[in-house]
């Protein structure tokens, strides 16, 4: 709840044009998710057509610079705090590496800058102050609608698994594989991999909601979505998003039982031994679900279909489990990023450039013959702006982790807040599923934003404890709490 105090440091503070900005950020950070999740589901960007995609995202483009750089005046000096200098020089050295590498191409990285600058100021936007209240607001408005969405399209593409839907779409310059297809389901997506991350997201949204709603047909809504979320990663076949579950099963575990230790009279020890077994044991039965999922699923589209006699589907991938390369080619990838980024290991061949000028320089590697990008969020950012842009950022994930390190150590005595656990599972899924995905680093997608809004939450919710008191956003606080 907002206090009184608050209440009335809100209503003084703030004049109509602060209110007005106010209430379009948060409109406007709704809206650019939601049709970013909505465009990973290919029916909907082949229905709009490319010409109107474009447009959408210029508008979103256009709306989103003009809000970073009202943020950047209101906020003045307040503006240079240290982590904003460094994403500021981040940008600076994307500029420069692009100019540097301009024969390869500037549109591209020229989109993504200002994307990136949007997710830098506006997502992650701490300028802009928020109270505790404003921003669990804020994200629970956020994540409803998210999973929503969400449960839609994983509800068709379960459709698609149970009567044993396959097609093919061209799309842009590949075709893209749709319904069940290859031992996975590929569903109504544009990339599995990806699609069972953000389920892994959803379902931490779901868990959050379920515990803070007091509605019997919400609480449904949202046990039933773990269920189809949790079915949709076993089908996909994504071991990166299994292992990011697993990781999310583990933190969230650690901290409810931590949590409830502290009300017991233990030793200090057990209270901490006692959580990490319980969330162990959690890992374990995670995986043996997976396993007992997959081989029950394997029977459903057969009885769905009535002939007893058809064979179960099989759900074991040829290209992982018939191969001696366990990371299913990705570490040949990896390996030929590190070639390209040894050729100009300054200022790196430019943000989104590294296919282009592969297939310039080393038209003989495995990246270059594929057209493949680094499937490494880090990775990317190496070759892509080199070592001047990666020891920037370095030192930005430093300070960053340093500062939520302290705060957790801070509260991990009384137990870690439900709200704060969750966002730190939350960047930790996205953050390990960058290691196997480009994500994070010069990719406009639903995890990038998620990524760095939830940082933006954390980072903010961490220097209002140091201050000691909260900043609020907007006059429209105690009305966004409806």
């Amino acid at each position: 709840m907002i206090t009184l105090t608050e209440q009335k440091e809100v209503q003084t503070s703030r004049n109509s044009k602060e209110n007005f900005f106010a209430i379009l950020r948060q409109g406007y950070i709704l809206v650019f998710l939601s049709y970013l999740m909505l465009s990973k589901m290919l029916p909907v960007p082949i229905f709009l057509t490319d010409g109107v995609n474009s447009m959408i995202y210029n508008v979103l483009a256009g709306v989103g610079c003009l809000l970073c750089v009202y943020s950047i005046f209101r906020a003045g000096k307040r503006f240079f705090c240290l982590e904003n200098l460094l994403l500021s020089a981040f940008l600076a050295v994307c500029v420069l590496s692009s100019l540097l590498n301009i024969k390869y191409g500037i549109a591209n990285n020229a989109k993504t800058i200002v994307w990136t600058a949007i997710q830098f100021f506006l997502l992650y936007g701490i300028s802009w102050k928020l109270t505790g209240e404003e921003i669990k607001t804020e994200f629970y408005r956020l994540t409803n609608v998210l999973s929503v969405i969400w449960f839609c399209g994983i509800a068709v593409s379960l459709y698609q698994f149970l009567f044993q839907i396959e097609y093919v779409i061209p799309y842009q310059e590949y075709s893209r594989r749709q319904g069940f297809m290859d031992e996975r389901l590929f569903g109504i997506f544009t990339d599995p991999n990806f699609a069972a991350v953000t389920s892994v997201c959803v379902i931490v949204f779901s868990l959050l909601a379920f515990r803070r709603s007091h509605s019997r047909p919400v609480r449904v809504f949202h046990v039933v979505n773990c269920v189809f979320q949790f079915l949709y990663i076993v089908l996909s076949g994504s071991r990166t998003a299994e292992l990011a579950g697993l990781v999310a099963a583990f933190l969230y575990m650690f901290g409810y039982l931590h949590r409830k230790m502290q009300k017991k009279e233990l030793p200090q020890a057990k209270k901490i031994l006692l959580p990490l077994a319980g969330a162990l044991l959690c890992c374990v039965i995670v995986a043996a679900g997976v396993e007992a999922t997959k081989y029950v699923s394997s029977y459903v589209p057969r009885l769905v279909s009535g002939n007893v006699t058809h064979q179960p589907v099989d759900l074991h991938r040829e290209d992982v489990e018939e191969s001696s390369d366990i990371s299913n080619l990705r570490i040949e990838i990896w390996t030929d990023v590190i070639t390209i980024w040894s050729s100009k290991p300054i200022f790196g061949v430019s943000p989104r450039n590294l296919t282009v000028y592969a297939q310039d320089k080393f038209p003989n590697l495995f990246l270059s013959k594929r057209g493949y990008a680094a499937h490494n969020g880090y990775l990317a950012v190496l070759a892509g702006v080199g070592l001047a842009g990666s020891l920037v950022m370095l030192a930005f994930i430093v300070i960053s982790l340093r500062k939520i390190f302290l705060y957790m150590k801070k509260k991990f005595a009384a137990g870690i807040p439900t709200f704060d656990m969750i966002c730190l599972i939350l960047l930790t899924v996205i953050a390990v599923s960058a290691l196997t995905l480009q994500d994070i680093f010069f990719v406009n997608s639903l995890n990038t934003a998620l990524f760095w809004l939830i940082l933006g939450y954390l980072i903010q919710t961490v220097k209002r404890e140091s201050a000691g008191k909260a900043a609020p956003l907007s006059s429209c606080a105690g009305e966004l709490k409806k």
